[in-house]
């Protein structure tokens, strides 16, 4: 190692420690004004709140937070990837067929295009195919005892 690969050395040791140095003092002084301005004071809460380490928590047993189970916020992300795919299953089937057309008869085209279309045909068979599988293990799971006429 050189004597200027050394001074260099030290140089970017030198500036991170300044950097991180401002970006303590910057901290520091923004929490003396927002002290000084009472956003860290004690904390106003509601009738139906507590104060908790600055923090307004819920008493009770109103959290204001919705009351959906784990298995419906499940399919509700199973219902939104679906329709991504669904989306993405129709700009990839776009996009090889206008592959396929603009190939103009090169077979290293037409394939390439073919091959495309048959991935995205895949692709949205297999999300299909989990979607069957996560519904029916839903079902399966949440079924009940008792017979029901449709």
């Amino acid at each position: 190692m050189t004597i200027e690969d050394k001074n260099m050395n030290v140089y970017h040791t030198k500036t991170l420690r300044l950097i991180g140095l401002r970006i303590l003092s910057l901290v520091v002084l923004v929490s003396a004004v927002l002290a000084s301005h009472g956003a860290l004071a004690a904390v106003t809460c509601d009738a139906n709140s507590t104060a908790m380490g600055g923090v307004c928590v819920p008493s009770g047993t109103s959290t204001g937070l919705p009351e959906t189970s784990a298995g419906q916020v499940i399919t509700n992300v199973m219902n939104w990837l679906l329709g991504m795919l669904g989306f993405i299953a129709i700009i990839m089937f776009v996009v090889a067929g206008f592959q396929y057309l603009t190939a103009g008869g090169d077979e290293k085209g037409t394939e390439a295009a073919k091959g495309n279309i048959k991935y995205a045909i895949i692709g949205v068979a297999v999300a299909l195919l989990g979607y069957v599988v996560v519904y029916t293990i839903e079902q399966l799971v949440t079924a009940s005892s008792s017979t029901t006429t449709y």
